[in-house]
């Protein structure tokens, strides 16, 4: 990975991978959430704000 950790995590922005992925990544990444039980994938998708559920 080009930069590292200081590419990987650098501002913190929500949206900032936005249009990264094409279509084919993105059907590959919703396969793979469908296949975890929906609180495991809400943790994933959403981080802590998912247990104050």
């Amino acid at each position: 990975m080009k930069g590292g950790a200081d590419s990987f995590i650098h501002k913190g922005t929500n949206g900032r991978w936005i249009g990264v992925l094409d279509d084919e990544e993105l059907a590959l990444y919703d396969e793979a959430m469908s296949k975890l039980p929906t609180d495991y994938a809400d943790w994933l998708q959403n981080g802590a704000s998912a247990l104050q559920n």
